[in-house]
């Protein structure tokens, strides 16, 4: 081999390869779409004389378009104008108390989640919608729902319908939503997302 040859192949592994591709929008919209939801609450303010709020109509519509979960305690809006009817039609939930839907949101939904996660992961699974397909994942989920479903303090129709939205949502294939991610940090999830209703069914 020449001096030239080495050298240029000298010079050739010292030129930086070329960055990666820049990811498409799908690609970018299906990361984002895999990060689990945020519940976003906004109280109404007790301070005197306070008149600023967590959250417009608008951000709160964009939130909701993020994917997000939007709770606004009736009469939030109040010292900017913004009314009830406002953030209604921008999608978020009204409600005059948001803790009975914080809980619904942490026993219901990530109550179910870790449920999958362990559950699914053992049967072979590697994503929300492979284990809830599976029927015994599913009669797990379930059974759960039942035990939980009755430790909320909402009325029995409201959670029957948020039951068959969960299920809606956990079963799209677009939102590959991995299990291995959904387990992380267990001890800690297991805690808010199971105790309360093993607490309650045993009480």
């Amino acid at each position: 081999m020449n001096s030239s040859l080495r050298v240029s192949q000298k010079l050739r592994n010292r030129v930086p390869r070329a960055p990666p591709a820049c990811p498409s929008l799908v690609t970018v919209v299906t990361a984002r779409a895999r990060r689990e939801p945020m519940r976003v609450g906004c109280p109404k303010e007790i301070k005197n004389h306070e008149y600023r709020v967590g959250l417009t109509p608008e951000s709160a519509g964009e939130l909701v378009h993020q994917g997000n979960e939007v709770w606004i305690e009736s009469g939030a809006g109040a010292g900017i104008g913004a009314t009830d009817e406002a953030f209604a039609a921008a999608g978020a939930q009204l409600v005059d108390d948001v803790g009975p839907f914080e809980q619904r949101k942490l026993r219901m939904l990530n109550g179910s989640h870790s449920l999958l996660a362990y559950a699914g992961s053992i049967r072979g699974h590697d994503t929300i919608d492979e284990a809830i397909a599976d029927p015994t994942c599913r009669a797990w989920v379930e059974q759960y729902w039942d035990e939980a479903g009755r430790h909320l303090d909402l009325p029995p129709d409201e959670v029957t319908a948020y039951r068959a939205a969960l299920i809606e949502r956990f079963s799209n294939p677009r939102v590959r939503h991995r299990l291995a991610q959904i387990a992380a940090d267990g001890s800690t999830k297991l805690l808010i997302r199971f105790l309360p209703t093993i607490r309650a069914e045993r009480a």
